[in-house]
Formats: structure tokens, sequence, C-alpha cells
């Protein structure tokens, strides 16, 4: 039996197959329908990103090879980390989201460093929840600004969950938030 992703309380293991929740579109290269997995709810990003549209983020710990060539293709380089912070889809108009489908997907890494701890709306989020408590739950922590479980995360040498939707810093064992990275 496979794994639901989801209902982990532990990260995934390299290698091993889950069932991931995907979303099909097009992203990037005219003609490239891909299914990408993804992490989190959908929501939008106005109050700290000025981002209106609902989205959903990319799960880079499940994106293969056919997925990094088109990320390659659009960002040339750092396609992987920059992916981690990149709305995976965005509703318009003329475009709505597809439904989320759960497929069966191999975990090809534990995760990559977020890349935008220097960027003002990361660092404005960071600074607003600092001192906050996440809630615990069935599957670790829950990040406090969309929910997100962060059972699966890795904590970084200093014991810090890094949530991969927009950047918030906890502490893995008290759930505290750590208020903004002073990036040199």
């Amino acid at each position: 039996m496979i794994e639901r992703v989801d209902r982990l309380t532990t990260p995934p293991v390299v290698g091993r197959w889950y069932l991931v929740r995907t979303l099909t579109y097009q992203r990037f290269v005219r003609g490239a329908v891909r299914t990408w997995p993804i992490i989190g709810p959908k929501h939008t990003d106005q109050e700290f990103f000025n981002f209106q549209p609902e989205h959903y983020h990319v799960d880079v710990r499940f994106l293969n090879q056919k997925h990094l060539r088109l990320l390659q293709y659009h960002w040339c380089y750092g396609a992987l980390e920059q992916a981690l912070a990149q709305p995976c889809s965005a509703a318009t108009p003329d475009r709505p989201l597809q439904p989320v489908e759960w497929k069966r997907m191999q975990c090809r890494r534990l995760g990559v460093r977020y890349p935008y701890f220097d960027k003002a709306p990361v660092q404005d989020l960071n600074a607003h929840y600092k001192g906050k408590q996440a809630l615990k739950s069935k599957r670790g922590w829950l990040c406090p600004h969309r929910r997100v479980a962060l059972g699966t995360q890795i904590a970084d040498k200093s014991g810090i969950i890094t949530c991969p939707l927009h950047g918030l810093r906890i502490n893995a064992k008290t759930g505290k938030c750590m208020g903004p990275l002073h990036v040199r």
C-alpha cells in the first residue's frame, strides 16, 4: 500500500513512492503540459506578497528530470530552489485552476534551501509572526501562516524548520516562530 504524503509525520524517504497531490497545467513553455506535485492549500498571497490570484506551490521533493528540464529552460539556473518559492499555478479568468488529483510519485530529494530570505515580503512575514506559537497536530507543527503541516520537512542544523510555501521559520522543538533571518 502506498502512503499519502499528507499523512506522514516524518520526512518522506528518498527513492520511495507516495501518493502526492498534483495539479496538471501548462507552465513556462507553450505546449508543455505536465502534472506538478503541489504542497499546501490553495491560497492567495495578498497580505504580504501582493499576489491576488489563487494558487498552489510546487512540492520540490517530487520533481523529476522532466520537471527540472522545464524549470531550467525557464530560469536557466537555480531552478530547483526558485521552484520552491514560486506559485505552482495561478488562476486567471480564461484559465481556472484544474482539480487537484492524487498521483503516484517518487520522492527525489528531502528539500532545498529556501531562496528568498532576503526579500522584503519574506522578512515582513517572519517579523509579523515572530514569537507566535505554531499549532501542534498529528502531523507535526502547522505553519501559522497557511496551516501547512511541517512534520514532513527537515530541520536545518540550527533546529529550524522553514515552511516551503513562504519561508516562515519555526523552531522544530518549541514551535515558536523565529522572526526574520538576518542576511549578510
